[in-house]
């Protein structure tokens, strides 16, 4: 794939590849949309020791009343290849005091002597899902997911472009999935993410219509070209990892 300007926008507005963790579900109930995203790097040779761990906690983790929902994912490409993602999502902000104050005696002994020692490195973040750049199909299992991680630059219309640009995506029926979460806390500042979801590698092939396609079927050409190289101008830097769902790790 070449750095073209249709090519560079195709990488983040279709389905071809994560916080949305989700990585992103939509709640029947209305809420803040809080998402708690942790990433941990496991010492070499650990994973399956690491993985039979997390299983073996949340035995002790599902009986708590009311602990919250983990999705597990693990990062197949890029430079954190082999990382873990554990993410919590669809939270009011009063549910993170909940999520803390179930951390209990026996949650702390059994994870500081069998989960962090496994642990090399471990980083937490909250996000928050954008209501308005949002079409996901409900019920769908997705096994991958593309995470494309933008940092905006100041002042610059990122989210006024894209949303004309998903505006123009569902006025001409495009049927790929995607979400788009904003980092509220940990990480760069002014950045978010997208999370475009795939049933199968297979399912990462380009669709027909492509997005080019749609949007230019539903827009003049030109203010096609204009609004894809302002989109462009938007962001400083962007980076592009594909996770795998672990659902034999989630809570139940």
């Amino acid at each position: 794939m070449n750095n073209s300007p249709i090519k560079a926008l195709l990488i983040l507005l279709l389905a071809c590849m994560f916080l949305s963790t989700a990585v992103i579900a939509a709640d029947e109930e209305k809420t803040d949309n809080v998402a708690v995203v942790w990433q941990m790097d496991i010492t070499d040779g650990k994973h399956q020791i690491f993985e039979d761990a997390i299983k073996s906690f949340h035995n002790l983790y599902n009986k708590k009343p009311g602990h919250a929902n983990w999705n597990w994912y693990k990062v197949e490409t890029g430079p954190d290849t082999g990382q873990y993602i554990a993410r919590s999502a669809n939270h009011n902000w009063a549910d993170l005091d909940a999520m803390e104050n179930i951390w209990d005696d026996d949650l702390g002994k059994f994870w500081t002597l069998n989960v962090a020692p496994l642990i090399e490195n471990a980083e937490k973040y909250l996000t928050m899902g954008d209501d308005e750049i949002y079409h996901w199909t409900e019920g769908k299992k997705y096994k991958f997911y593309t995470l494309r991680d933008m940092h905006i630059k100041p002042g610059m219309d990122f989210s006024k472009h894209l949303k004309v640009i998903h505006e123009t995506l569902q006025k001409g029926g495009f049927k790929n999935d995607y979400a788009l979460s904003w980092n509220i806390s940990g990480g760069y500042g002014n950045s978010a993410t997208f999370v475009f979801p795939a049933e199968s590698w297979a399912d990462m092939a380009e669709p027909s219509p492509t997005f080019a396609e749609v949007m230019k079927k539903n827009m003049d050409e030109d203010d096609f070209d204009e609004l894809l190289g302002n989109y462009r101008d938007s962001y400083k830097t962007a980076r592009s990892r594909i996770v795998r769902a672990l659902p034999d790790l989630n809570t139940k």
